[in-house]
């Protein structure tokens, strides 16, 4: 019973209504008798409280007129088989595929195409686990000391530290011709990587530098001058998470 009532609570309050375009109807939208299975779960526990804070306005609608694009606002177009989890405990199989511009993990039972589309809900005890990955939803601070939140892939788990992957992607408006002698510019999706790390004693998550320099400033003290001279005989790409994976598991020792 615990499972059945967790699932229906995490579809009643991220349910995503649209089509295959990141542009259509905003979540939320369409929530009539479909919605009316789940109208007996009235008692207002802590986790509802939390999870109604984040009901979007069923009435409101987004649409843009993009034009012509390039590239995707998903970090894979196609969907892919995955596992979610509540606190740990399975809760069923899915298809997915990640809307990086809008940042929703889009959700179906089944790899139909006229199957509705939902949205898992954003919240820190949800995992959704794909192959050697995982998706979570936490709280950063990146590079320039700025606190935002969004979806991580937990890549590496070790026991002091774990390393993650942010996927998000931007999008330009495009600008139409003026006239003849003009070329039109089309609008843009750009995706950017960024690599995170935390450690198992705390929640605070941090963006990795780039930079020798700066990375060196945060390993403990102790570990500074091994790893500066494993980084520079191995020619260590702090960009690269395979990397990283390697640097950090060092750092366990």
């Amino acid at each position: 019973m615990k499972k059945i009532i967790l699932f229906q609570l995490l579809i009643l309050f991220g349910v995503f209504i649209g089509s295959a375009q990141v542009f259509g109807e905003a979540p939320g939208a369409g929530t009539s008798a479909e919605s009316n299975i789940y109208s007996n779960f009235q008692k207002k526990t802590p986790m509802m409280q939390e999870l109604f804070q984040k009901i979007r306005n069923s009435s409101s609608e987004i649409k843009y007129d993009l034009g012509e694009t390039i590239g995707s606002p998903f970090e894979n177009k196609e969907y892919k088989n995955a596992k979610v989890l509540y606190d740990g405990e399975f809760l069923g199989d899915f298809y997915y595929r990640f809307n990086a511009y809008n940042q929703e993990i889009e959700l179906k039972k089944t790899d139909l195409s006229e199957e509705k589309i939902q949205a898992l809900i954003k919240h820190p005890k949800v995992t959704l686990a794909a192959n050697d990955e995982s998706y979570v939803y936490r709280f950063m601070q990146t590079q320039n000391k700025k606190t935002e939140e969004g979806y991580l892939k937990l890549f590496y788990e070790g026991d002091t530290y774990k390393l993650y992957e942010r996927y998000f992607v931007k999008f330009k408006e495009g600008k139409p011709a003026e006239n003849s002698m003009v070329t039109a510019i089309s609008s843009k999706f750009s995706g950017y990587t960024e690599y995170y790390y935390g450690k198992s004693d705390n929640n605070i998550i941090s963006e990795i530098p780039t930079k020798q320099s700066k990375f060196l400033k945060i390993l403990p003290k102790k570990q500074t001058d091994n790893i500066k001279d494993y980084i520079e005989s191995n020619d260590i790409d702090l960009t690269n998470k395979n990397d990283l994976s390697v640097i950090f598991n060092l750092m366990e020792e």
